[in-house]
């Protein structure tokens, strides 16, 4: 077997992506498969500087069927940033049975943590409406790790403590596929976010067309044992349309490089997205 530094050049530097892309899909089952989620019925959203030009490999090992590169991929979390509304999470840990006896103070806490949320909104100038979420954090007992349930606002405490125990057998089952109906259950923290309501009609942060040099001609790209080299188109964003391209292309951006492999498809949304067919479940 030969040694990867015996290894051409282009097939060690495709042995060293093939590998990236094995942990970062280590990492997206750790996420969906692992918790009891099927990968295979979720879009992989593709982001940051690297993210665009592992995806579609990435999102074709883990037999999902469709990859999403948003525009400005490379500052996606700047402009989600940009866009977020304010809101405050705040959080009290305590570790007592779920029980009537102990509800109605669990809702008591929920109500003087909701206060609290929006005391700091209000401390920080926001004058707008604000929306709060209660949840509560439970485990069977003895477990190590919680659930977080979320709770209506119009939860009554012992009057509701039923519903809620039933809520987190539910969830524990589709998280892990079993429930222990029966067995004592733990409230291990409370929790509420407060959130600012932004009017639907606010202004959105606008993107600026590419001004970059063009972007065109072909370069010698490997693609491993089965394809080797191939000419690949090297194209901008806004050289796709809703047409479907089929790979191998390179999109190149300011921020970022789309990979478009052999085997795959890819054309542009309405919202200017890059949307890639592996082939996949989805």
């Amino acid at each position: 077997m030969a040694r990867p530094l015996d290894l051409p050049l282009d097939a060690a530097a495709h042995g060293v992506y093939l590998v990236g892309c094995v942990r970062m899909a280590r990492a997206v089952r750790a996420v969906t498969i692992e918790r009891g989620r099927d990968a295979r019925d979720f879009v992989l959203v593709a982001f940051g500087g690297n993210g665009p030009l592992f995806a579609a490999e990435m999102a074709r090992s883990l037999a999902i069927g469709t990859v999403l590169v948003p525009p400005a991929p490379g500052v996606f979390s700047a402009i989600g940033l940009l866009e977020a509304e304010s809101e405050h999470h705040l959080v009290r840990s305590v570790l007592r049975p779920l029980s009537a006896d102990t509800a109605d103070g669990v809702a008591a806490a929920l109500v003087a943590l909701e206060r609290e949320a929006e005391a700091l909104l209000r401390a920080e100038g926001y004058r707008e409406a604000v929306a709060t979420e209660w949840g509560v954090d439970l485990k069977y007992e003895g477990q190590s790790f919680e659930l977080t349930i979320p709770v209506g606002r119009d939860w009554r405490g012992a009057a509701d403590v039923d519903a809620l125990a039933a809520a987190f057998a539910r969830e524990h089952e589709r998280t892990y596929g079993h429930a222990a109906p029966g067995d004592p259950i733990q409230v291990v923290s409370r929790r509420v976010t407060a959130r600012l309501v932004r009017p639907a009609a606010r202004r959105a942060v606008r993107l600026a067309s590419e001004r970059s040099a063009p972007v065109g001609g072909t370069r010698q790209a490997y693609f491993g044992r089965e394809h080797g080299l191939l000419p690949t188109p090297a194209l901008a964003r806004m050289d796709l349309d809703a047409r479907p391209r089929p790979g191998p292309l390179l999109i190149d951006e300011y921020d970022a490089t789309t990979l478009v492999p052999p085997g795959t498809i890819a054309c542009l949304d309405a919202y200017g997205n890059i949307l890639i067919a592996t082939g996949g479940h989805a």
